[in-house]
């Protein structure tokens, strides 16, 4: 038998082998994109490290057996056809009695096995510290009055106009698109409804840029750059100035984007939480920067508080001391966490820690309280009264799922339990809550790829499920409107599904709707429609003329008394094109009031011909009402539009504003 033969043989042995979900490359790209929308410098880089990630996770699993290190009363199912593997009761929530010797056990006991050659193999090494912004109160070194305190500020030539007459209808302006109304989010653009308020990261660090923003009138105030730092999101608050992200190493040097693309990649060792005074935006003041330990995650406001969650990794290749808990337990401001505030996972030992903080803004900007578990999350659903935290598992043939619930209430957090089941939820809108009861949509590998959506009690009981939906298909997008939940799944087609989860126990299926192409954004667009963007495979257009490459598709989809979906309308961009809509929906600026959907167009080999478009919708048609070049940004993540009063401003946050009135949409000025 030849070689030829030979590989004809392993192909059609391996063609009827499905593909867990996890490893399909839509998926892996779906990853490498979700990486890569922040630094897109590190992509090779990022790419060997999920190729490693996949073959070595294969080979611990078949050949590796984890000590389990379990505190708590577990539920075991050992039935492989339920999507629950295991529960864990909260006990008593406000007692942990986890010492330092248990959680350095942990550690070792992690490190000892493959996933330490895993680690080592991938180069995921790490640093810490950070430059701190001049004239900023650190809180490991000082607790003096913020008053006392004064940012390093470049004002610009342009005077001061806060004595301006121009005032702008209270609350007439957008905000960042939340998941959870009364929950805030932060991004890179934000407005008070006066002015305009841009982060903009480089090698060097962070600036934040101020605009006064007077109808057509736009003018710069003031700028000033945090060194040796990036800012991931930022927050405005009354007169306070939010900003959160990463601190670097101060012997990181300065490095290009070619020399940071071939030969460097680190993750953070800590985070940041910086405040600044904008009652004068002319003149910003720095009240105080906190550190935590990890890189930054993901943060969210309520009530009040700032609550941010970081993952922090501890080093593979030493073994650690219980006597050196500094080397192996997280950090605040400089000081390590109390052992009774972290939790050791409810499986088998990490070398890597989910750190979350709530911090007081209105209190100088203190934190109110903060816990750790020993394991790593990845997407966070947050409503007004409960923190849920997903860590995915692709140690095993099918990918696992940790669900971790806490409630929280004027900033102290209070562990509720956690749940572990056979599946994927990789994206915090798969997750919703719905009279107290939590519900998630997910996608299962085993035998065959199947999606589905669960119902869980407070206690994170299993109540209602339905399952064997869009088999072999992966889910792209979801949205939950109050006792509705609509998700789509592609492969070949777009199935958009619609369940009604009115009674818990038996979630019902009311519509599928298959279409062309798939859409990975949903939101819902007034009471009766949803909007969806994705993509779309191009063969022909309009003329019958064949032509080739994905276009981005916009659909808009009504919604019957019957819960009965139907594409009403869409869109498509042309040819070669793509968005980030599916990876970052805050790129998207939705006015359902208005019938406004806006977001960045990338077109694919000619970032001079990338746009941001507009589209309206009327009596159930959408009409693109402009399209402007993008002449500044090489990539379109860094561009947001935003609305205040009749004026629409594109924003690119690495130079440049454009201003449009909506009534005409010619340019402003």
């Amino acid at each position: 038998m030849d070689n030829q033969e030979i590989q004809d043989m392993i192909r059609k042995k391996t063609n009827d082998i499905p593909v867990p979900a996890s490893l399909e490359p839509d998926q892996i790209e779906k990853k490498i994109e979700d990486a890569e929308q922040y630094r897109p410098f590190f992509t090779k880089r990022i790419r060997t490290i999920i190729a490693t990630a996949a073959s070595l996770a294969v080979i611990c699993a078949a050949g590796f057996g984890l000590r389990p290190l379990f505190f708590n009363d577990v539920e075991y199912n050992s039935n492989p056809d339920s999507i629950v593997e295991q529960r864990t009761a909260a006990g008593n929530p406000e007692k942990n009695d986890t010492t330092y010797e248990q959680i350095c056990d942990a550690i070792n006991n992690h490190n000892s096995t493959a996933l330490r050659t895993f680690e080592e193999s991938s180069n995921y090494d790490g640093y810490s510290g950070g430059a701190i912004p001049k004239g900023i109160i650190n809180d490991s070194q000082s607790d003096m009055a913020a008053e006392n305190s004064t940012a390093s500020t470049q004002k610009s030539s342009i005077e001061d106009s806060s004595g301006s007459s121009y005032q702008t209808k209270e609350g007439d302006y957008s905000e960042t698109d939340t998941q959870v109304n009364g929950v805030m989010e932060g991004d890179i653009v934000k407005t008070d409804g006066k002015h305009i308020f841009t982060i903009k990261d480089s090698t060097t660090g962070c600036t934040v840029t101020i605009y006064e923003a007077q109808e057509a009138d736009v003018k710069e105030l003031s700028h000033f750059t945090i060194s040796q730092a990036d800012c991931k999101e930022m927050y405005i608050e009354g007169t306070t100035l939010i900003l959160t992200g990463n601190l670097w190493g101060d012997d990181i040097p300065s490095r290009d984007e070619t020399e940071f693309e071939e030969d460097y990649y680190s993750p953070a060792r800590k985070s940041h939480i910086t405040l600044y005074d904008i009652s004068d935006p002319a003149a910003p003041k720095g009240i105080r920067q906190h550190s935590q330990s990890g890189k930054y995650n993901t943060s969210r406001i309520s009530d009040g508080y700032l609550y941010t969650f970081t993952n922090y990794e501890i080093y593979a290749s030493e073994d650690y001391n219980e006597k050196e808990p500094e080397k192996f337990v997280p950090e605040l401001n400089g000081t390590i966490m109390k052992a009774e505030d972290i939790r050791l996972p409810d499986k088998d030992g990490a070398n890597s820690y989910m750190v979350m903080t709530s911090l007081n803004i209105s209190d100088n900007g203190k934190f109110a309280d903060t816990k750790a578990v020993l394991e790593s999350f990845d997407t966070y659903y947050m409503n007004q009264n409960h923190i849920y935290a997903v860590s995915l598992d692709y140690s095993h043939a099918s990918t696992r799922s940790t669900i971790i619930k806490y409630t929280y209430d004027k900033g102290i957090f209070s562990f509720q339990g956690s749940t572990r089941i056979r599946g994927e939820i990789n994206d915090s809108y798969y997750m919703h809550e719905y009279k107290d009861n939590f519900v998630f949509v997910y996608t299962r590998d085993a035998i065959k790829i199947t999606n589905g959506l669960c119902v869980m009690n407070k206690d994170l009981e299993l109540i209602g499920e339905i399952s064997d939906l869009g088999v072999n298909e992966t889910i792209y997008a979801s949205y939950f409107i109050d006792n509705m939940a609509y998700f789509v799944t592609y492969r070949n087609t777009d199935p958009v599904f619609a369940v009604d989860i009115s009674d818990p126990t038996k979630p019902v299926l009311k519509s599928e709707l298959k279409l062309p192409g798939f859409s990975s954004y949903l939101h819902s667009f007034g009471d009766d429609m949803l909007i969806g963007i994705g993509q779309e495979d191009q063969t022909f257009d309009e003329n019958d003329v064949e032509v080739l490459g994905e276009r981005v598709k916009l659909s808009l989809f009504s919604i019957g008394k019957d819960y009965k979906l139907r594409e009403i309308d869409k869109k498509l961009a042309a040819r070669n094109t793509t968005s980030y809509a599916g990876t970052n929906h805050k790129s998207v600026f939705v006015d359902e009031e208005r019938g406004l959907i806006g977001l960045g167009i990338d077109r694919e080999g000619f970032s001079d011909r990338d746009t941001y478009d507009i589209y309206q919708c009327r009596k159930g048609k959408l009409k693109k009402v402009l399209s402007v070049p993008l002449k500044t940004s090489t990539d379109i993540y860094h561009v947001r539009g935003l609305r205040i009063g009749e004026y629409f401003y594109i924003v690119d946050t690495m130079g440049g504003i454009e201003v449009y009135d909506i009534n005409t949409w010619k340019k402003a000025k």
